[in-house]
């Protein structure tokens, strides 16, 4: 009888998703996004990014951005994501030069991203260039491993969707904060910026893909640690590099 009295739709139907959410994670994400506010008034508008970028991973890890996360919306997401990514690699971005071809230049003379080291290298102590050489390695790599993913996101969307690919969701996860930092070079006229009148259109597309996938790809406890660790350490570059450039005569 109770076979009888249940019907095929109701076997086939998902569970449907909690309408609430913890008080414990709502208040959790309200500090969250107070304390990105406070500290980007406090630190300047070239830390926003980053500090909105990890509050989104913060939501994601809580649950509450599930309603981009359903299996059609989310490989829907990645693919415009892929082709945001694509479209940044021939828009302006420094000194009209495209996307591809900074990207290439960093790679093949990364210092060439931070112009300042070789002009005002021998004017600093040591400990603080090491510092910062690591850190601009640090973000060369993470900004090669989210062109890595994003090459690989629209091959093996359906698999990211479903949990599955973790080593690509992964890469995309710990990557994303560098990104993120690069707003420090490319944002008009801050700080120590190219002199661009405008922000550079190939960065806003660039990042843009790279936070869709930071929205729409729910991420463990692990990936979370693993990006705020990423963003800790590229926030301690970010900060000796602005303290120091300030102080060149």
């Amino acid at each position: 009888m109770v076979g009888m009295a249940t019907s095929p739709a109701d076997i086939a139907a998902p569970p449907s998703r909690p309408t609430q959410y913890s008080l414990r994670g709502v208040l959790l994400l309200t500090a969250a996004v107070a304390g990105a506010c406070a500290l980007g008034s406090w630190l300047g508008a070239g830390w926003l990014p980053l500090l909105l970028g990890m509050t989104l991973y913060l939501a994601n890890y809580l649950g509450m951005l599930g309603f981009v996360q359903g299996r059609r919306v989310a490989q829907t997401a990645l693919y415009l994501a892929a082709l945001a990514w694509v479209v940044s690699l021939f828009l302006p971005l420094v000194d009209g030069n495209s996307g591809w071809v900074v990207a290439l230049c960093c790679n093949m003379d990364w210092e060439g991203a931070f112009p300042e080291l070789r002009t005002h290298g021998i004017a600093w102590n040591l400990a603080g260039q090491l510092l910062l050489r690591v850190a601009g390695l640090t973000l060369v790599g993470a900004s090669d491993l989210a062109n890595v993913g994003m090459t690989l996101c629209p091959l093996l969307a359906h698999r990211l969707v479903v949990g599955k690919a973790r080593w690509l969701h992964t890469i995309l996860v710990v990557s994303t904060p560098g990104v993120w930092t690069w707003y420090f070079t490319f944002a008009p006229r801050y700080p120590y910026s190219p002199g661009t009148d405008e922000l550079a259109p190939a960065y806003v597309a660039w990042c843009g893909a790279l936070t869709i996938t930071a929205i729409v790809l729910r991420i463990s406890r692990w990936q979370l640690i693993a990006a705020t660790a990423m963003s800790m350490w590229l926030s301690v570059g970010a900060w000796v590099w602005i303290d120091w450039i300030a102080g060149i005569p």
